[in-house]
């Protein structure tokens, strides 16, 4: 352990504790289940969870080499040399094409269960009720906005059908800007292109959306997405789309487009196991006509 740590003093260890929970907050999104808590994520990378509470909170005697190798032996995509330097990016960079990006994988693994979302739902929901935050139409002074992170996204979404997917790995190594929002928006945010001509007059080829993203554990809730809403889903098979999402009578979800060719734009249903994102759109960032 001496030994180790005293590598660790030829770099960067004073910080080293922050790009720890730098990682634990990448965890936390790539996989919000798996990864929720200090001890699960000890298990994964099978380091005793005191010790990995001590190394979060700046004890140095847990900030070596080992806790770094264990982090970079389960997770490789972590640079292990940003974790000794603070130098470069927090992931590797992945070694494909823009086309081998693109290229379909397989489907995600569902997240959660429906005893989750209606858990955490109740949980939100008193937190709400108990919130000071006042109603959103109130005029808002900027000392009042709070910073949220946009990414800009440099791949378009499809106002029509796409055949495309974006793994969650590259979403890191977006380029990404802080905004500043009204404290009960703060969330996550992607800007992206728009391509395609499905949405009109609402939404043209060319437009760049700002859209947050909405917590999976919301996506089951009864009527939760709204007929007049604009959303931004992330499908494993059609790529980025953007799209109206109804209800059937069937309590079915179904994607829905403005154009009212439905033979070549054809309304279908959202197979949520296939999502791995859904985001609402918030603004017209830019127009180009």
């Amino acid at each position: 352990m001496k030994e180790k740590s005293q590598i660790l003093k030829n770099y960067s260890i004073e910080n080293l504790d922050k790009r720890l929970n730098d990682v634990m907050d990448y965890l936390l999104k790539k996989d919000p289940i798996n990864y929720k808590s200090q001890t699960k994520v000890s298990k994964a990378i099978k380091f005793p969870q005191s010790n990995l509470s001590a190394a979060l909170n700046g004890k140095e005697i847990y900030l070596t080499e080992n806790i770094i190798d264990k982090f970079c032996s389960t997770f490789p995509e972590l640079s292990k040399s940003w974790l000794l330097t603070g130098e470069g990016s927090m992931l590797n960079k992945l070694n494909i094409s823009n086309e081998e990006f693109l290229s379909h994988i397989p489907d995600p693994e569902p997240r959660i269960t429906e005893a989750d979302v209606y858990k955490k739902l109740d949980e939100l929901k008193k937190k709400k009720s108990k919130s000071n935050i006042e109603p959103s139409s109130r005029i808002v002074n900027d000392d009042d906005l709070v910073d949220a992170i946009e990414y800009r996204v440099p791949w378009k979404g499809q106002a029509g059908l796409a055949s495309k997917f974006y793994p969650d790995e590259m979403i890191e190594q977006l380029s990404r800007n802080v905004i500043r929002v009204k404290p009960e928006y703060k969330g996550v945010y992607f800007t992206i292109e728009v391509d395609g001509n499905s949405m009109p007059p609402q939404i043209q080829p060319g437009d760049w959306l700002r859209c947050e993203e909405i917590s999976s554990l919301f996506w089951l809730e009864k009527n939760f997405f709204k007929k007049g809403n604009v959303y931004c889903i992330w499908h494993n098979s059609r790529g980025i789309i953007f799209k109206r999402l109804i209800y059937k009578n069937s309590g079915e979800i179904w994607c829905s487009s403005d154009n009212e060719d439905k033979e070549e734009f054809p309304d279908f249903p959202l197979e949520l196991e296939k999502v791995n994102k859904i985001l609402i759109v918030r603004a017209l960032v830019e127009r180009k006509f």
